[in-house]
C-alpha cells in the first residue's frame, strides 16, 4: 500500500500526503500555540513600546507555515493588555519595528540579516532551524521523538533585555553563546 495509511480509529484509507499534511497542521497548531505562550510570558523593556496602547507585532519572515492558524488563535486577544498584530514578508524588514519575529525557511544570507537587525534588540527571534538559535535569536523549536520541543538562549534573552518566565524556562533546553562558555 505505497503512498497510503490506515487509520485505526477510523478504518479508512489515507493517502500519505493528506497524513503529512495533517501533521503538518499539527505541527504548526502547536508552534502556534507556543508562539502565543512565548508572548505571554515574555517581558519587554519599556522602551520596547513607544506608546501604552501600542500593540505587540508579531512579524512572520519568509514563508508562513501556520497561515490561517495563528490569525484564528490571536484574533480578538489580548496579551499585556496589548492587541497582536501578525505581519507576513518575503524578505528581512530594512527596520526592526517588531516585538515577535518568527523566521521560517531562510538562507544563510537572510539570517545573517535577521542577526544583523535584530541582535541586541528587544525583539523576540524565533525560528525553527539549529542556525537560527546561532544567528542570534532566542528561541528555536525542534522535533525531538516526533514532539515539538523547543530551546532558548538566555545568553541572547540577556542581550535582547527580554525576559522569560521561569515556568516556560523550564520546559525548554536552555544554550548558551560559544564565547561565554
Amino acid at each position: 500500500m505505497s503512498g497510503r495509511s490506515f487509520s485505526a480509529e477510523s478504518g479508512r484509507v489515507a493517502s500519505t500526503a493528506n497524513s503529512k499534511s495533517a501533521g503538518a497542521d499539527r505541527e504548526y497548531q502547536l508552534k502556534a500555540a507556543f508562539l502565543y505562550n512565548f508572548i505571554r510570558y515574555t517581558t519587554w523593556p519599556d522602551e520596547a513600546f513607544d506608546k501604552d496602547e501600542d500593540p505587540i507585532v508579531l512579524t512572520i519572515i519568509g514563508t508562513d507555515p501556520f497561515g490561517k492558524q495563528i490569525d484564528s488563535l490571536f484574533s480578538g486577544k489580548k496579551l499585556h493588555d496589548r492587541s497582536i498584530v501578525i505581519r507576513r514578508v518575503d524578505e528581512v524588514p530594512k527596520k526592526a519595528d517588531s516585538h515577535v519575529v518568527f523566521v521560517s525557511g531562510l538562507e544563510k544570507p537572510a539570517l545573517v540579516k535577521v542577526k544583523d537587525l535584530y541582535y541586541e534588540q528587544p525583539t523576540l527571534v524565533i525560528g525553527e532551524a539549529p542556525e537560527v538559535i546561532k544567528s542570534g535569536a532566542q528561541c528555536n523549536f525542534y522535533i525531538e521523538s516526533g514532539k515539538v520541543r523547543f530551546e532558548v538562549n538566555t545568553d541572547n534573552l540577556e542581550l535582547a533585555q527580554l525576559k522569560i518566565s521561569s515556568q516556560l524556562l523550564k520546559l525548554a533546553r536552555i544554550v548558551k553563546n560559544e564565547e561565554k562558555r
